[in-house]
């Protein structure tokens, strides 16, 4: 069935819950997203969600998305910009993702009819529904990681072994970039990233061009849907005066891990320039959690987390942290000493990822950790009955 969003109240519930389920990255803040879509809705646009089974089987479908969107902390001079001839900005925001999947249409001779976004979050998931609005196409319910990720091997069809290829890169100074082929898609993530380095920043890429039935069977559906219902729990508590926090972890049939004040928010530096954000967030209990603490590492997104030292719950179950007051979803990037928030914890959207391939790729061993995988509702379990 299609969901429709078609007041400001709509975009602000739905930007909130994919900001939830971005885990900590996504693009930023929920005030971002919801600029985007309310400017959309104010000019007569209704965005539509399409259930992927409304899509006749032989329809095409594509992956828009930005790459590195961080530029460097210090640019290149004018001076450096024009001896390479870039002098000026052919895409600006996010034309720069409609001319990617224009480019991958027209190279592959097809016509796309619907777009998948890739992932969740603030901007990620908003932005290819902007594109599909301005190119007069669906979006569909569904993603294809179910939360956001730092990597494109991190996505559900890397599983099953579907290429991510062709792919097309397009920076904001109009270069573009076909690639036909790869040897893997971790080489498509590292071109990518070389291309954002070769840029001064973010590249719109296109990608997974699939026939409808190809995509829904890697595709993670009704995640938006999901996300919508969570963002409207959160809203509805607290005009009701509930715990916002609560509630956005029953919609999402999760749980409330922890209550505290972050002690510090450590940022780690590992010379990457702006392609990744490493760091850990040090939680302080408070109220029944008093005299316990909660660590998150992030890439980007949150994966790792300890409860007083212990491992505890990981990717690929969703970490989120929130305002304790506005259950407002907190990414990493504004994350700071002195916050009081809740940490919730949902189970993955797609048991994909707890196969052993999905673990092999967004496990805690993926990155680097040497801790074995425990489902969060196993981990809550042991939790509430002292094991």
């Amino acid at each position: 069935m299609t969901k429709v969003i078609s007041s400001i109240q709509e975009c602000e519930d739905f930007v909130h819950g994919v900001t939830f389920l971005g885990t900590g990255g996504g693009g930023g803040q929920a005030e971002r997203g919801i600029e985007l879509l309310s400017k959309e809705l104010e000019a007569g646009y209704e965005v539509k969600l399409l259930d992927i089974a409304e899509l006749a089987d032989d329809a095409w479908t594509v992956t828009v998305a930005g790459m590195g969107g961080r530029p460097p902390k210090e640019g290149p001079s004018e001076e450096e910009l024009a001896r390479i001839g870039l002098t000026k900005v052919k895409y600006e925001g996010f034309a720069v993702l409609e001319a990617a999947v224009q480019e991958l249409a027209q190279y592959a001779g097809v016509e796309v009819e619907a777009i998948v976004p890739i992932e969740l979050g603030s901007w990620n998931t908003p932005a290819p529904i902007l594109v599909g609005l301005h190119l007069g196409i669906p979006t569909v319910d569904g993603d294809y990681a179910g939360r956001a990720i730092p990597e494109v091997t991190n996505l559900k069809p890397e599983i099953y072994g579907v290429p991510i290829w062709p792919v097309a890169f397009v920076d904001r100074w109009g270069n573009v970039c076909l690639l036909k082929e790869a040897v893997s898609t971790a080489m498509v993530d590292r071109i990518g990233r070389m291309l954002c380095r070769a840029a001064y920043g973010g590249v719109g890429i296109a990608c997974y061009l699939l026939k409808a039935k190809d995509a829904k069977q890697v595709m993670v559906q009704g995640s938006l849907s999901k996300a919508f219902a969570i963002g409207r729990a959160r809203r509805e508590a607290l005009e009701q005066g509930r715990d916002p926090a609560e509630a956005m972890a029953q919609a999402a049939g999760g749980w409330v891990l922890f209550r505290g004040v972050v002690e510090a928010a450590e940022w780690e530096d590992r010379g990457e320039g702006y392609m990744f954000g490493y760091g850990t967030n040090r939680i302080k209990g408070l109220g029944e959690y008093e005299g316990q603490s909660f660590s998150i590492w992030y890439k980007n997104e949150n994966h790792i987390s300890w409860l007083n030292g212990e491992p505890f719950v990981t990717s690929p179950d969703c970490i989120a942290v929130v305002d304790l007051e506005t259950g407002e979803a907190l990414t990493n990037s504004v994350i700071a000493s002195g916050q009081k928030v809740a940490v919730i914890g949902v189970k993955t959207l797609d048991p994909a990822y707890r196969t052993e391939k999905g673990l092999e790729i967004l496990g805690p061993r993926h990155f680097g950790f040497d801790i074995d995988y425990v489902p969060i509702e196993e981990r809550v379990r042991e939790l509430q009955g002292g094991g």
